[in-house]
C-alpha cells in the first residue's frame, strides 16, 4: 500500500504544472533515527508543490515503522486523519 501511495504522489508531481499547488494533506512518517533532516524533506515536498505537508517521527521503530511499532503508527495516522 505504501508503494502505491508513493507512486501516486510521484505521478501527481510529474504531471503537475510547475505553478500547481497540491492541497491534499500528506503525512510523512519515519523513525526518529532515520538519516537526514526531516525538515529538509518537508521543504522538498513543499518545493514540489505540496502545500499541506505534516511530519511525525515514530520513536523506537526501525526502518519499517509499521511493522516495528504498529500501534504508534496507527495512532499517528488516526490523529492525522481526524485533524485533516
Amino acid at each position: 500500500m505504501l508503494e502505491v501511495t508513493l507512486q501516486l504522489v510521484l505521478e501527481i508531481l510529474v504531471h503537475a504544472d510547475a505553478t500547481d499547488q497540491i492541497s491534499t494533506p500528506l503525512l510523512y512518517l519515519r523513525d526518529e533515527h532515520e538519516g537526514g533532516d526531516i525538515d529538509t524533506y518537508i521543504v522538498g515536498f513543499q518545493d514540489a508543490g505540496l502545500s499541506d505537508v505534516r511530519s511525525a517521527t515514530i520513536g523506537g521503530a526501525g526502518h519499517f515503522a509499521p511493522e516495528d511499532a504498529p500501534d504508534t503508527v496507527w495512532a499517528t495516522i488516526t490523529d492525522f486523519i481526524t485533524t485533516s
